[in-house]
């Protein structure tokens, strides 16, 4: 007697492919969900900076404050200005399935409901150069009282800001890690007063070259500001030094294809493809950059009548920090003139 509730065989096959293509989606969609929400924030108010007396505490172990009265009142002071006007949260996110760490940093204290973004680029390599609560308050506090919300990552390969990541070689030194930084973007919309349509890149030394990478790649960012920034590692390697440990250990392919692995990092060779207006800040004293290169490069820009300013010190080395005030300033400027005109730099 033939069976009438039998299923052919072509739709049971049909059918296992369907869920299995259905199945495929909902994951992908599923990663990508988890790849674009903020995960485990906790306060960046850690540490010594947890509450005030362990602020103090701290203080007064250090040689130039001891228990000097003047002193531990501008702590003090400093302390409740910190906290009086800005959130501050680590957090987690994930990128090519790899749990990424970042951080945000909201103003408190001003009266638009949207403030523009700045996306920080630290510089180093995996856990060297990692940004920990001491940076973020002495060196991006400064430019969020601005009127900036600032987001940065740690890039992957970073452990835990005091403990070093098992697997540090994540970071390729301008390679995929550069998805790291693109991908803060799709986090906005979980960053208090984020305006996710008027955001630029910041980076210093190395990660002046990683916000070249990404602006390359993503012109969702509409400006960048690169200080002490290699420019162009083909030369670097020329030159020598401390440098090729660092371009041997952290790419991936050196040893194999050096001048293709460094020309892909190295906006000289490809300025061109960038669309954004750029402000460049540089000491002419830089031991690791030198000005030469700053100078080509800029030269190059000016054949391409690019959109770029510079700031240059004339006696400044690598480390910028006694111009720290100066070039906070001048870059609010420079960033306030160019939301509001909504520039996209001419080629």
């Amino acid at each position: 007697m033939k069976n009438i509730y039998a299923i052919p065989l072509y739709l049971i096959v049909l059918m296992s492919c369907c869920t299995a293509v259905f199945s495929a989606q909902n994951s992908s969609v599923e990663e990508d969900r988890l790849a674009s929400q903020i995960r485990n924030p906790s306060s960046c108010f850690d540490g010594i900076f947890t509450d005030l007396p362990t602020y103090i505490k701290h203080m007064k172990t250090l040689p130039s404050v001891g228990d000097d009265p003047t002193k531990l009142a501008q702590a003090e002071k400093r302390y409740h200005y910190w906290r009086d006007n800005f959130e501050c949260q680590w957090f987690d996110y994930v990128v090519d399935n790899i749990l990424v760490k970042g951080f945000y940093i909201v103003p408190l204290k001003v009266e638009q409901t949207s403030l523009p973004v700045v996306v920080f680029n630290h510089g180093g390599n995996a856990d060297i150069g990692a940004v920990k609560s001491r940076y973020l308050f002495g060196k991006l506090f400064p430019l969020a009282a601005k009127g900036y919300v600032v987001v940065g990552s740690q890039y992957r390969g970073n452990g835990n800001r005091d403990n070093p990541h098992p697997n540090p070689l994540l970071d390729e030194f301008g390679g995929r890690d550069v998805r790291d930084v693109s991908a803060l973007l799709d986090l906005l919309p979980d960053v208090p007063m984020a305006d996710s349509t008027k955001v630029a890149l910041w980076g210093i030394s190395r990660g002046g070259m990683m916000a070249y990478l990404v602006a390359k790649s993503d012109a969702r960012f509409k400006a960048v500001v690169a200080q002490s920034a290699p420019v162009d590692l083909i030369a670097a390697r020329q030159r020598g030094g401390f440098i090729l440990n660092v371009f041997d250990k952290w790419i991936p392919g050196y040893r194999e294809f050096p001048k293709k692995v460094l020309r892909e990092r190295s906006v000289i060779y490809w300025a061109q493809q960038l669309t954004q207006p750029l402000f460049i800040i540089h000491g002419n004293q830089d031991p690791r950059i030198p000005a030469s290169d700053i100078d080509r490069f800029a030269a190059k820009l000016a054949e391409q009548n690019h959109d770029v300013v510079q700031l240059r010190f004339p006696d400044g080395k690598h480390n910028l920090g006694p111009y720290e005030t100066q070039i906070i300033n001048q870059m609010d400027v420079w960033l306030q003139q160019n939301f509001r005109q909504g520039k996209q730099a001419a080629n």
